[in-house]
C-alpha cells in the first residue's frame, strides 16, 4: 500500500533511524509513557538535521495540530485495534484474528506514513541552516510545548534517539545541548 505514497526524505530518514539500536523502544516510550507523537519527535530532528532547519513556533504548533488530529482520528484507532487483537480476538476465532492483525498493522504503518507526509507539508523543503543543534532545538521545543520534562525517563529516551541520529557527537555534548537547547 505504501508504494502509492510519494517519495519523501523524511520517511526514508525515519525508517533508517527507527531501525537503529534502541530507537524503536525509545520512540515507543516517548509515545506510550509521555504522550508524545513519535512521528513529530522524528520530524523535529529530521527538520533540523536534514530538512528545512529550525522550525518556527508557528510551524511547530501547526505540526502539532495537524499531526495530533491525524494521530487521534486515524493512527491511534488503528493502533488500538492492532493491540486489542494481539490479546483479545473479541469472539473471532484465533485464526481469523491472527489473519486480520497483519492487515491492521500494515494500515497503521500506512497511516504513520501519511502523517509524516502531512508534517513535512507544513514547512518549505529548504530554507535555513541544517545542523545537529537545530535538530536538538526543534525536538526540545516540542517537549517544552507538549509539557514533557527534559529530565528523567523522557531524557533517557530522547538521548538514545539523539545518539543514534547524531553519532559523531559525544553523549556529553548531546546532553549539554539537550539541557540548554
Amino acid at each position: 500500500m505504501s508504494g502509492a505514497f510519494p517519495e519523501h526524505p523524511f520517511w526514508n530518514y525515519s525508517l533508517a533511524l527507527y531501525r537503529k539500536d534502541g530507537v524503536e523502544r525509545a520512540c515507543l516510550a516517548l509515545q506510550d509513557e509521555f504522550g508524545l507523537d513519535a512521528n513529530l519527535v522524528l520530524f523535529c530532528l529530521w527538520a533540523g538535521v536534514e530538512g528545512p532547519g529550525e522550525l518556527t513556533a508557528e510551524e511547530l504548533n501547526e505540526c502539532m495540530a495537524r499531526g495530533g488530529q491525524w494521530q487521534r482520528e486515524v493512527v491511534q484507532r488503528l493502533r488500538f485495534i492492532r493491540r486489542t487483537l494481539k490479546h483479545d480476538n473479541l469472539g473471532a476465532t484465533d485464526k481469523l484474528a491472527k489473519a486480520l492483525r497483519p492487515d491492521v498493522q500494515s494500515l497503521e504503518l500506512s497511516a504513520e506514513h501519511v502523517e509524516q507526509l502531512l508534517l513535512a507539508s507544513v514547512v518549505p523543503p529548504e530554507r535555513g541552516e541544517r545542523s545537529p543543534a537545530a535538530g536538538i532545538k526543534n525536538t526540545g521545543a516540542y517537549f517544552d510545548v507538549a509539557g514533557v520534562s527534559r529530565a528523567g525517563e523522557a531524557k533517557a529516551a530522547i538521548m538514545i534517539i539523539l545518539a543514534a541520529a547524531l553519532p559523531p557527537l559525544p553523549t556529553d555534548v548531546l546532553a549539554e545541548q539537550w539541557a540548554n537547547g
